[in-house]
């Protein structure tokens, strides 16, 4: 556009006001409430993540003769719990006489035991920042600044100068990614030469 948008209609003037002021009302809430708790939040995990635990298991003889290699199972690793969780699950009766087979079940019942205590401890560190709480109040928050974007979103314009500014509301990035094929530039470059045409 080649000159300053045109001023909307006072309607539509009222229904960009009431998104600004419920939109800057959850941006004040995001900085002085959810942004510090999150931050928080996010670093008592991190501490939490950073202790992991591991455990060492022999080599055995599996079930088909072969030698399986000693190893070593972190929980800080999904699928080194999913496995040792498997050989939990194996019912005692099951379970190979092997000394070395012992072991392995041994250490990976010691495993299970301190990822269930790590998932228990971040459930209670998810309890203490009041996650729940947070994200119930976030949803509620976002309810009046949806409800302004819906409102501008049914707006149906009565002029070009009204299209021009809602959608210039709806689509105000720049970035190339929003706007592939450079579409909206030419569109609102439309819109202002036929406003201009209805103005004179």
């Amino acid at each position: 556009m080649t000159g300053p948008s045109p001023a909307p209609s006072p309607a539509l003037a009222a229904l960009l006001e009431d998104y600004r002021r419920a939109d800057e009302a959850l941006d004040r809430w995001h900085a002085e409430v959810w942004n510090p708790a999150r931050t928080a939040h996010i670093a008592a995990l991190a501490a939490l993540d950073a202790r992991p635990f591991t455990v060492t298991t022999p080599e055995y003889r599996n079930v088909v003769g072969g030698m399986a290699p000693a190893r070593t199972y972190s929980t800080a690793r999904k699928m080194d719990v999913a496995e040792c969780r498997g050989v939990v699950s194996i019912p005692l009766d099951k379970q190979s006489d092997d000394p070395a087979w012992r072991r392995k079940y041994a250490a990976a019942c010691e495993l299970v035991a301190e990822a269930d205590r790590i998932e228990a401890e971040r459930q209670r560190l998810d309890e203490q920042h009041g996650v729940a709480a947070l994200e119930a109040e976030e949803a509620e928050r976002w309810k009046p600044v949806n409800a302004a974007r819906d409102a501008i979103r049914a707006f149906q314009p009565a002029s070009a100068a009204e299209l021009i500014a809602k959608l210039e509301h709806l689509f105000p990035s720049t970035e190339p990614g929003d706007d592939p094929h450079g579409m909206m530039p030419i569109v609102l470059a439309d819109l202002e030469r036929l406003s201009e045409g209805q103005a004179a």
